[in-house]
């Protein structure tokens, strides 16, 4: 999303060992508001139909715990390992084997803890999940998106933001983030992330960049879960050329030779590098260009006026991503490749696009219209379904809105992927909303990821669906509507990759 950053770690996972057995006592939990002690959050959440069967189980406190008081027991009778966070405040249950029997529901109940303010649970907690019945693990990943129907739900995850000095970057994102997202019955990781050479020339590798990637990817063929390489930033492109924020936009990508070609080499240094990897299951090939608001700043040219004008232009983005697209098939003929709309990836500018002829390319766009609701501000509520600025907001509009996407799949018959959607989470019938749009993507068989996965930029906790909708409100909300919306299609997921 061209308005935000870069996420926040929420929660630190430090983890030390814990006690085994069918039967155990011990505790833990996550830092949260005043008030007697309780269970706020679980991964995975209680009701949830297709968890991986080598998942681990977290319990989320709202106030740490002492760790002697615990007692908790799985139904079916498993062995298992209990593991605590830094601060007592979370605690995970580690299996001693793969939850192995399809289908099986399995209960964990906690009878009974006691708080560090000397509170008692209240009431026992229990909750509830099953491993996927069938998972479907596919031979030719262009299957995921081209067989018509969603196969893809999942969201945008940041694993890392490149920091201040060249070759640095920040990591944000840990396997526990991974494997709780797959705990919610997620089986798409878009990972929007720095490319893996460096911004400015001589445009080496980043060495640190590569190996952040190099973990999620890992991470991900843990969890079992499938990964879009996302690139956002790379030779001649920084962070600001996106969200706006951070320091000096970087455009030389558009504007000079020596950029151009080392973008494409990039990419064909990333393809060569994750070519064969089972849980690679696209290749996005720049986040949200926006080379039309470089090259026409004042709006003037409609999407195929820029098109025709620039064409074969450094400006052109046609001709940039044919290029990628050639050299990605000169080491991968397989991997899918996805390209983006230009406007910040804008369905209303698919008119600029023109398909490379790649028969293994979807195309892209992100879907935050309108800004009025999806990016209204605590103070000035704005519902869903409503009249706002001349604006019959409902989902007849967002039928009008995503209709370019939609008709540019039907006439050059290609996928459509929805990279990123989603809405500040303090937005009005905002679960009303996400369910509207979610039901088209369903309808049309787009796959779709949204954005984000635990928090954006720092000190921002908007996108994240676990707070709820309360913007006061910074910790997991157990049976949340918001993110019930999304976890009522996630448990429709049935392809994942294998986590051997």
């Amino acid at each position: 999303m061209h308005r935000q950053c870069c996420p926040i770690r929420l929660v630190a996972m430090a983890l030390a060992a814990g006690c085994s057995g069918a039967h155990c006592v011990n505790g833990g939990g996550n830092g949260g508001s005043g008030g007697a002690g309780q269970i706020i959050s679980t991964s995975p959440p209680d009701g949830t139909t297709n968890v991986g069967a080598n998942a681990t189980i977290d319990i989320v406190l709202s106030q740490p715990a002492d760790p002697d008081s615990l007692e908790i027991a799985i139904t079916p009778e498993t062995d298992f390992t209990l593991n605590w966070s830094s601060d007592d405040t979370i605690v995970t249950i580690e299996p001693s084997a793969n939850l192995v029997d399809r289908g099986t529901t399995h209960t964990v109940a906690v009878s009974a803890v006691s708080f560090a303010d000397g509170s008692t649970l209240e009431t026992p907690y229990s909750f509830s999940f099953s491993i996927v019945d069938e998972p479907v693990s596919v031979s030719d990943k262009w299957e995921l998106w081209s067989s018509g129907r969603t196969r893809l739900r999942g969201a945008d995850l940041h694993p890392c933001r490149v920091g201040t000095e060249a070759g640095t970057c920040v990591t944000l994102i840990s396997k526990q983030d991974v494997r709780n997202l797959r705990n919610m019955g997620a089986n798409l990781i878009n990972a929007s992330y720095p490319g893996l050479f460096e911004e400015q020339p001589p445009y080496g590798v980043n060495a640190t960049a590569r190996e952040y990637m190099d973990n999620l990817i890992n991470w991900a063929q843990e969890v079992g879960i499938y990964v879009v390489i996302h690139v956002r930033t790379g030779p001649g492109r920084n962070e600001p050329a996106i969200t706006g924020l951070g320091g000096e936009p970087l455009i030389t990508v558009w504007t000079d030779q020596a950029a151009h070609d080392a973008w494409i080499a990039m990419w064909r240094y990333i393809a060569e590098r994750y070519a064969t990897h089972p849980v690679v299951a696209g290749y996005n090939l720049m986040v949200e260009p926006h080379v039309n608001t470089w090259a026409d700043p004042a709006g003037i040219l409609t999407p195929a006026a820029f098109a025709r004008q620039f064409q074969g232009t450094l400006w052109d983005w046609n001709t940039l991503a044919g290029e990628i697209t050639a050299a990605i098939r000169e080491v991968d003929t397989e991997t899918p490749i996805i390209i983006n709309s230009l406007q910040w990836a804008s369905p209303s500018w698919f008119e600029a696009l023109t398909p490379t002829g790649d028969s293994r390319t979807v195309y892209s766009f992100h879907a935050y219209d309108p800004d009025v609701y999806t990016n209204q501000p605590e103070e000035s509520p704005v519902s869903y379904p409503s009249l706002i600025g001349g604006i019959n907001l409902n989902q007849s509009w967002l039928v009008q809105d995503f209709h370019p996407a939609l008709h540019f799949s039907l006439w050059h018959n290609v996928p459509i992927y929805v990279g990123e959607f989603g809405l500040f989470r303090w937005a009005l019938d905002a679960a009303t909303f996400v369910s509207d749009e979610i039901a088209l993507f369903e309808q049309y068989g787009w796959n779709y990821a949204y954005y984000v996965w635990r928090g954006d930029e720092p000190e921002f906790d908007g996108f994240n669906i676990e707070y709820g909708t309360d913007p006061g409100n910074h910790v997991p909300i157990l049976r949340n509507p918001l993110l019930n919306a999304f976890t009522a299609y996630w448990s429709q997921n049935v392809d994942f990759p294998s986590s051997d």
